[in-house]
């Protein structure tokens, strides 16, 4: 019996000597290749899975540490190619582990800003239950910071009216002056952020520019041509 009790126990240790030598890096530019060859067709689900499971061990390895948040933002990132069913398990799943280590962590103001600001529709409600969740409960700023920028946003985009824009444009202007020195995401800070809700907002019930142009069959028009009546602009382009 102690014979199997040792080799159980190199087993386990041999085990977890093989999940350390895993890196987040390893993980990413697999990922990345993984990626590229499903680039026409999709990518290859299983394998997917297999690198979900390998960023799910090294986000707890790493429970409580950066580098564990970062695992647990890249389980979240690679879920987005499986099922919708499968995704809503693993963002509950990761999203509690989250919370559950990292509420005060500073880096947990990404996850509110990428993860939980625009979800997809069937994510929206647990999305938002968390967000409620980390609003209320987080003691790191720059998490508090986010929660307050992410719930403006989403008040921004209600402002319909013209008072209900001059209105906006108050409360965006006094949070700015209360985060807006943090740094914020894609190398901004929330100033710089809040700048772009509050001159989007200062347009609202102002004419429009001019366009001017040629339509599909060629035949020139401008904007002003159909002043007073209701224009659906549609801006697209390939990327």
């Amino acid at each position: 019996m102690r014979r199997w009790l040792l080799v159980a126990g190199a087993v386990v240790l041999l085990g977890g000597g093989l999940r350390a030598q895993d890196s987040l890096d390893k993980i990413q530019k697999e990922a990345n290749l993984a990626l590229a060859r499903g680039a026409k067709n999709g990518p290859d689900l299983e394998e997917i899975e297999r690198l979900v499971g390998r960023a799910r061990d090294l986000s707890i390895d790493q429970k409580g540490e950066e580098g564990g948040l970062a695992a647990a933002q890249w389980v979240l990132n690679l879920a987005s190619f499986l099922s919708e069913e499968r995704q809503s398990e693993l963002f509950a799943e990761t999203m509690d582990a989250i919370v559950e280590s990292w509420l005060d962590h500073d880096g947990l103001a990404e996850v509110v800003l990428t993860r939980l600001a625009n979800p997809p529709p069937f994510l929206a409600k647990a999305a938002g239950e968390y967000f409620d969740w980390i609003a209320r409960d987080s003691k790191s700023k720059p998490v508090q910071a986010a929660c307050k920028y992410t719930a403006a946003t989403k008040e921004a985009a209600n402002a319909g009216s013209v008072a209900e824009a001059k209105k906006m444009v108050a409360k965006l202007e006094k949070l700015k002056a209360e985060i807006g020195t943090l740094p914020a995401a894609f190398g901004q800070t929330y100033a710089q952020m809040l700048d772009e809700l509050i001159d989007g907002l200062k347009v609202v019930g102002t004419p429009a520019q001019e366009i001017a142009g040629k339509d599909l069959d060629g035949v020139a028009f401008k904007l002003s041509d159909y002043k007073g009546k209701v224009v659906l602009l549609d801006f697209w382009g390939y990327w």
